[in-house]
Order: C-alpha cells, then structure tokens, then sequence
C-alpha cells in the first residue's frame, strides 16, 4: 500500500468517527488507491518516454549513440533507422505485482531521437550495434554531403 491509499485509509477512519457515515470511508479509500494507480501509471509512462539516458557523440564521419537499457535482453530490443531519426523500442515480461510496494522501472521504452546529420530516408547506412552491461551502443556512419570548393 502507497502512501496515498494509506493517507486516504487514514482520513477515511477519521471521517467514520465524526460523521458515523460507514460507506464514506470506503470512497475515500476507494479514490485515494485510484490516485495512487494513476499517478503510478503516469509515471511508467513518463520514464518509458523520457528515459533512457541517451549519450550521442560525433567523431569525425561516425556518431556514436549510447543508450542506457538496464534489464532488457537483446532478444527485447528493436532498433531501426529511418532518415535521420533512429527509433529505440524494449519490451519484457511484466514482473509480477504480487507482494510489490514500489514500481518504477518500465517494462516498455519507446524512443526515437533525431540525429544531426542529413541521411535520405532509404539510403540508410548498415550501423553495428552492440548490446554490453546494459548499454547499447551504435555507430552510425554519416555520409558526406556537400562539396568543398576551393578558394582562388
């Protein structure tokens, strides 16, 4: 039980004793867990969108992404590049609720992150990816674009 279906539970037992009302407790309690479960919703879904932490650098013609996908198993990963914007989805088992006080970590991320470079949707480079203590790394090469004009 969080702190918020126990806070509710608490005031629900105090209103019983001023009111003598016994179905109003029960609403309050009943509000203050749905409270708890939609907060706690919210939260997955903010951490499955916002995190993981990303890393990016570029070194000479290759950016190199680092992404942070602690528990997720390389069978649970899907990485696709599309143009510029490199897509990051992780799926795994739900872990069971049973017995939990607190949850935080996601069994879903979603991510797409644009890269600062101009690749043409269909002439994606291949990008070797790699997957090491939780971390997966890419190295995108970019192509050239533009030419250098020399200066007479």
């Amino acid at each position: 039980m969080g702190r918020i279906h126990g806070a509710a539970r608490e005031a629900g037992r105090r209103i019983e004793k001023r009111t003598g009302c016994g179905f109003l407790p029960e609403v309050v309690q009943f509000m203050g867990k749905e409270l708890e479960r939609e907060i706690s919703g919210k939260a997955q879904e903010f951490y499955a969108y916002v995190l993981p932490p990303t890393d990016m650098k570029k070194v000479e013609d290759t950016i190199t992404v680092s992404i942070d996908l602690p528990g997720f198993k390389k069978e649970d990963i899907k990485v696709k590049l599309d143009g510029n914007v490199l897509q990051v989805s992780a799926r795994r088992e739900a872990v069971g609720t049973e017995g939990t006080i607190y949850r935080q970590r996601p069994d879903r991320i979603e991510k797409s992150i644009a890269l600062p470079a101009r690749i043409k949707r269909g002439e994606e480079p291949p990008c070797p990816a790699s997957l090491q203590d939780g971390v997966l790394v890419l190295a995108i090469p970019v192509p050239q674009s533009g030419r250098d004009i020399a200066i007479e």
